[in-house]
């Protein structure tokens, strides 16, 4: 038996003496591919997916895969019940990549059938659980969850979280901190702005295109579902346009929300300074960034918001939820504001001091604004590497 069996895509490369990783992850998404990439380098990385996409969410797969450096492929056999992922054939790719460490995503099925794996059958492997736990959701846990955390964690050799307050949470929850790595859920700046730059020139259309001369352009990018909280921007944005008539808010995303916020839009009478985009991806997403402001997030449930960090990296200031993960991104008055969601007087006057001392919009410059991340790409790749290693020898050593 071999990888092609499994529907494995080699990355072309070899590497015997590097450790031998296997992630088995929900689906693969733009914000995955740099880390993904950076981790093929260390290890002899496997990723297999269980979706062809993320709930709610589609992407251009084939564009997508393209783009990874590591091998990969499909558990796609199974049933999803009451929201959970059940997945065949766990125990055979086990014995076809033979990983000297698994990496597995939160305190779901597939973590469990990897740990029974690991305990009836071949124990020497490594066990690392991926957390998108931010501190609200370890406390608001449900007690099913609590104990599934407490279970698996106890049986697990390590555990990656995206921030350091969420590992300090775990650390006095009883987590050692050597068995910990902090590997934020963002992109390596220097492919995105990359990005940016190619984009200046659209974006410089599209500044024509919607005459924001003389404006002061809001952005929100996201999938339309109810916790992404866009009702309250809109609601938010009516008062500051009451008060500043030169706003403009641009909505980029979609889905099963998109009507009812567009029929909130023309009851509010916002058609002609509200633009809904729809979901954009690559080129046409990053001019935007390159046009937009400051950033909105208000979503009343985000483990963490990979858009934050985008925007951040792009040089626009965030106003953000204060339950989103990402949050830990901000630096209170400098690169952006926080407010509780439910508030909607807080999310107006975090909106009104963003644009205060703001320039209105102007040409995208041929430079770029400075990034505003106070994090780096490369700092949670080298400590993702660290647990993994140190799980490896550990496992070797046992």
């Amino acid at each position: 038996m071999d990888k092609g069996d499994l529907g494995i895509v080699s990355s072309g490369t070899t590497a015997m003496a590097r450790p031998r990783v296997l992630i088995l992850h929900p689906a693969l998404t733009p914000y995955r591919i740099d880390l993904f990439n950076a981790l093929a380098d260390p290890f002899d990385l496997t990723t297999l997916f269980f979706r062809p996409n993320p709930v709610s969410q589609s992407f251009d797969q084939t564009r997508l895969r393209r783009q990874l450096r590591c091998a990969h492929g499909d558990l796609n056999q199974g049933i999803d019940l009451f929201g959970r992922q059940f997945r065949w054939g766990i125990g055979r790719a086990l014995r076809v990549h033979r990983p000297d460490v698994v990496v597995v995503m939160e305190y779901a099925p597939s973590t469990w059938m990897v740990a029974w794996q690991r305990w009836i059958g071949r124990k020497d492997f490594g066990l690392l659980i991926w957390t998108a736990d931010n501190v609200e959701m370890c406390l608001g846990a449900s007690p099913i969850r609590s104990m599934a955390r407490k279970f698996l964690l106890s049986h697990a050799d390590g555990l990656i979280v995206y921030s350091a307050v969420v590992r300090d949470w775990f650390v006095g929850w009883g987590m050692d901190h050597e068995k910990m790595a902090v590997c934020a859920n963002i992109n390596d700046p220097g492919r995105f702005r990359a990005r940016l730059q190619e984009a200046r020139d659209l974006a410089c259309s599209l500044w024509q295109r919607y005459r924001f001369q003389g404006r002061f352009v809001f952005l929100s990018v996201g999938r339309l579902a109810a916790i992404k909280g866009v009702d309250r921007i809109l609601l938010a944005f009516h008062e500051v346009h009451r008060l500043r008539p030169e706003t403009r808010l641009v909505i980029v995303g979609d889905g099963a929300e998109r009507e009812r916020l567009e029929s909130s839009m023309r009851a509010l009478r916002l058609e002609e300074v509200i633009l809904f985009t729809g979901q954009l991806l690559e080129q046409e997403l990053a001019a935007w960034y390159l046009l937009g402001q400051v950033f909105l997030l208000a979503s009343s449930f985000e483990p963490y918001g990979a858009v934050i960090h985008e925007a951040l990296t792009a040089g626009m200031p965030v106003v953000c939820s204060r339950v989103a993960g990402g949050r830990d991104l901000i630096v209170e008055g400098k690169n952006g504001w926080l407010f509780d969601p439910w508030d909607r007087d807080a999310l107006v006057v975090c909106m009104m001091n963003a644009m205060a001392g703001r320039p209105l919009s102007s040409m995208p410059a041929a430079a770029l604004p400075p990034d505003l991340m106070p994090i780096a790409f490369a700092d949670g790749v080298a400590q993702f590497v660290r647990l993994v290693r140190q799980t490896a020898k550990h496992t070797e050593e046992e």
